[in-house]
């Protein structure tokens, strides 16, 4: 018996024993709707991701470049990696992933299921820069490779080099350490060691150019949606009907089951028909448990919109715990899935956010700032880290010197003499002394700024790290 038999099987033994800490008798039909809506969120902002993307499977796409003000197709883009995309499909068997060596550059290779789950990190952190293999296998891997697998790959079946998926489907993100702009051919040709192949599908015939993506037959209403709207993820999961939404997610769950600890939300939402490995028709339920459906589906997606995951510390928006894996908090897992899909563990790299200085005001580019790092608050990482200015609506700001950001690794940042460390906010230099700390920011209005941290140090994740004041001048 497959893994996604068993578990469907102990679902549905703890549901009939009334085992479920979450069903009760108070249990209405809103109550299962609006729990099933914010559980499902993250998987239907995930695949409507893949289909904007329109990526082939089992495929990498490399982005070459780096940000610039005139690009507007990503908010707060980060000019410290450069990406690497693919989504993986393994119902047709396990996939290879080959990592190059990376020659001391910062990297990471993010492995998500379609729960938004990161279940797998190679890396700096976690094994090194001189790359290797990794054979990813799904959930109802039955432990046997194809008679023309190659004899190596059979011996990383009992190794670490073996990951095994919670679902079938897969989103890897990758990222590569930005250095001068001498390295990006290095950085180019790093990117290009990545590999994916299909294990026993291998033919002595080099790959094509290009393979143009196929349309999912199951998914052409919302690819059409897309198309036709240009509208971003959350907006097109947002202006979904409620029907499209629950079968749709049905319809997902058939190829990337639920969590073993989902068994409570999973036997919950069996009482409104939706059930793992079984599609769902919602036109065919009386016209009044539809209504009731659509209604708790546009007020939890308004939950949804207005949760704000990240708590605040000393007015910066700090996540240092539970981000990229998230157990049962559902809704923390949709809200992190509505601001920022494909959020990565604290352990590979921190974001925090503030768009308020020291005396709670709103950052104004017609004021001047300075963000001052205490002697010894310098952020502590193992790799690097970086300060980023965005406008009020999230992209670069256009600025005379070309100067988007500051990265402890790219820019020579000067101390001063008791060790502590200046950055200064304002539009126009502070003086030739100064000008190597100089971010620029615009003439006037808001903005906002991103301190990204890279393998960041226990004093980052346990608190005791102390954050920079941003204050005015």
């Amino acid at each position: 018996m497959n893994n996604l038999k068993v578990k469907i099987l102990l679902i549905i033994c703890l549901f009939f024993l009334g085992l479920s800490p979450i069903i009760g008798a108070t249990e209405s039909l809103y109550d299962i709707a609006y729990q099933t809506y914010i559980y499902a969120y993250p998987m239907l902002l995930t695949k409507v991701t893949q289909l904007t993307q329109n990526i082939p499977d089992n495929q990498f796409f490399h982005y070459r470049g780096v940000p610039s003000p005139s690009n507007r197709d990503v908010v707060r883009p980060n000019r410290d990696t450069m990406y690497s995309l693919a989504w993986l499909n393994l119902n047709e068997g396990p996939i290879l992933l080959t990592v190059p060596q990376t020659q001391g550059h910062y990297y990471l290779v993010q492995l998500m299921d379609m729960w938004t789950d990161t279940f797998a990190s190679p890396g700096s952190r976690t094994t090194g820069s001189e790359g290797g293999q990794f054979l990813i296998v799904g959930p109802n891997w039955d432990g046997q490779l194809p008679d023309n697998t190659d004899p190596k790959i059979i011996e990383f079946i009992n190794d670490f080099r073996l990951i095994k998926s919670p679902t079938n489907q897969v989103w890897i993100v990758c990222r590569d350490e930005i250095g001068n702009e001498e390295d990006y051919s290095i950085l180019h040709a790093i990117q290009d060691g990545y590999c994916l192949e299909q294990i026993g599908n291998s033919t002595d015939q080099p790959p094509q150019a290009k393979i143009t993506p196929r349309k999912d037959p199951r998914f052409l209403a919302i690819t059409q949606m897309i198309e036709q709207s240009k509208m971003i993820p959350p907006q097109v999961v947002a202006q979904m009907d409620a029907g499209t939404f629950f079968e749709t997610f049905a319809e997902l769950m058939i190829d990337n089951p639920p969590h073993i600890q989902d068994w409570p939300i999973v036997a919950l939402m069996s009482q409104i028909g939706i059930q793992p490995g079984k599609q769902f028709d919602f036109h065919s339920l009386e016209q009044n448990v539809q209504d009731t459906l659509r209604q708790a589906a546009q007020d939890a997606q308004k939950n949804i919109q207005v949760q704000i995951p990240l708590p605040v510390v000393d007015n910066w928006r700090f996540m240092t715990q539970h981000s990229g894996s998230y157990g049962t908090s559902y809704l923390f897992r949709a809200a992190i899935a509505y601001i920022g899909l494909g959020a990565n563990l604290p352990e590979d790299a921190v974001y925090p956010v503030t768009e308020i200085d020291c005396n709670a005001e709103i950052l104004d580019g017609s004021k001047n700032y300075v963000v001052h790092f205490e002697t010894g608050q310098i952020p502590p990482t193992y790799s690097f880290w970086s300060l980023t200015v965005y406008d009020s609506s999230g992209y670069l700001v256009e600025n005379p010197i070309k100067r988007y950001n500051l990265n402890s690794k790219q820019n020579e940042l000067k101390l001063n003499p008791d060790g502590s460390l200046d950055i200064y906010l304002q539009s126009t230099s502070p003086g030739p002394e100064w000008e190597s700390n100089w971010l620029p920011v615009p003439v006037s209005g808001r903005f906002d700024l991103t301190l990204r941290i890279y393998w960041p140090k226990r004093e980052v994740l346990d608190g005791t790290w102390k954050l920079p004041k941003v204050c005015p001048r």
